[in-house]
C-alpha cells in the first residue's frame, strides 16, 4: 500500500502541515503508484483530537513517529507498543502496522517518512549498522535527549516551510543533524530498548520471524502448525487474535510485498513471483490483481 498525497496549496514539498491526519492516512490507494515517496523524506507536524481508526497497512519507506503528547498504541506485526509522551517509534518499511488512538486525548506528533535510499546514506559505512538501527522499534530516551531531538526536527520543519533564501538547505542540514544524532544514540552501547511497554505472544513472534525468513518455502497452515507443535485451529485463532490477519492472508500479503519490492528493483515478473514463494503464476496473478487492481506487467510500467 502506498499513500496518496493530499497537500494544501501552501505546502512546499517535501513538507506538509496536516490538521486532519485522516486526509493523509485514510486515502490508501494500492492502485496508484503516485503514493511512492519520491523525495528523500517528508516531515509532518500534526496536532488533533478526534476519533479516527486505521486499517493495517505498510509503507515503501521507513516511518518515524515522535510522540509529543497523546495516548496511542502502535500494533506492528503482532507486537503492541504503548507509547508514552516523548517516545520515538521507528516503523521499518514493509512492516504491517496500524495506530490505535485514544480520541479523548489531544494527539500531537512529528511524523517523518524516510526513503530507503536516503536511509542508506547514513549507514553506508557498515551494512550491519542499518539492521541494528532498524531493530530498535521503540526508542525511549532521557527526556533532555528527546527534547534535543525534537528541537532538531522542529527546526527542520520550520525551515522547510520558509520562503527565505537557503531555507531548504538549512532544513536538510537540520534533518541530517537529527538523523546522525539519533543513529549515534541507537548505536551507543548505553542504549537499551525499553520492553516494558511492548506486549506480544512469543510463539506468534517466532512464527512471524520464521515466515518472513522463509517466504519461498511451504508455509501451509498444516506445515507451520507441525513445525511449531501447535494445533492448526489454535494456531489460526491465535495468529488472527495477535496480528489482525488470518495466517493465510498474512503470508500472501508478505509475499506480495516481497514481489513488488523485487519488481521495483527491476526484476522480471517470473523471477519476482518465484522468489516470493508463489508456486504458480496464475495464483500470483490473481492475488496481485486483487490487491493492486492491475497486472504485474502494468505495475512495472
Amino acid at each position: 500500500m502506498h499513500y496518496n498525497e493530499h497537500m494544501s496549496t501552501k505546502t512546499k514539498a517535501p513538507w506538509a502541515y496536516l490538521n486532519d491526519e485522516e486526509i493523509k492516512l485514510k486515502n490508501l490507494n494500492p492502485e496508484n503508484k503516485s503514493g511512492y515517496l519520491n523525495e528523500n523524506y517528508h516531515l509532518f507536524y500534526i496536532k488533533d483530537k478526534k476519533e479516527i481508526s486505521f486499517n493495517y497497512h505498510y509503507h515503501d519507506f521507513h516511518k518515524l513517529v515522535v510522540l509529543i503528547h497523546g495516548k496511542v498504541n502502535y500494533e506492528i506485526e503482532g507486537k503492541s507498543y504503548e507509547l508514552k509522551n516523548n517516545d520515538i517509534l521507528l516503523v521499518p518499511m514493509h512492516k504491517i502496522h496500524r495506530p490505535v488512538i485514544d480520541p479523548s486525548v489531544e494527539y500531537e506528533r512529528l511524523v517523518l517518512w524516510i526513503s530507503d535510499a536516503y536511509f542508506d546514506k547514513f549507514t553506508e559505512e557498515n551494512t550491519e549498522i542499518k539492521s541494528n538501527i532498524l531493530k530498535a522499534s521503540l526508542i525511549r530516551l532521557k527526556r533532555e535527549l528527546t527534547k534535543d531531538l525534537q528541537k532538531m526536527l522542529m527546526d527542520a520543519y520550520h525551515c522547510g516551510n520558509e520562503d527565505a533564501f537557503g531555507a531548504k538547505i538549512l532544513a536538510d542540514s537540520h534533518m541530517e543533524h537529527f538523523l546522525v544524532s539519533l543513529f549515534r544514540l541507537l548505536l551507543s552501547p548505553d542504549f537499551k530498548e525499553d520492553f516494558s511497554s511492548i506486549t506480544y505472544d512469543p510463539k506468534i513472534d517466532e512464527i512471524i520471524s520464521y515466515i518472513n525468513k522463509n517466504l519461498k518455502e511451504n508455509l501451509s497452515n498444516d506445515d507451520i502448525a507441525t513445525r511449531f507443535y501447535m494445533s492448526k485451529y489454535y494456531l489460526m485463532h491465535k495468529f488472527k487474535e495477535e496480528t489482525g490477519y488470518s495466517l493465510h492472508n498474512y503470508i500472501e500479503e508478505k509475499r506480495l510485498i516481497n514481489a513488488t519490492a523485487l519488481l521495483n528493483s527491476g526484476k522480471p515478473v517470473a523471477e519476482a513471483f518465484e522468489q516470493s514463494g508463489f508456486k504458480e503464476y496464475t495464483t500470483f496473478l490473481r492475488a496481485f490483481k486483487k490487491k493492486y487492481r492491475m497486472s504485474p506487467s502494468s505495475y512495472t510500467k
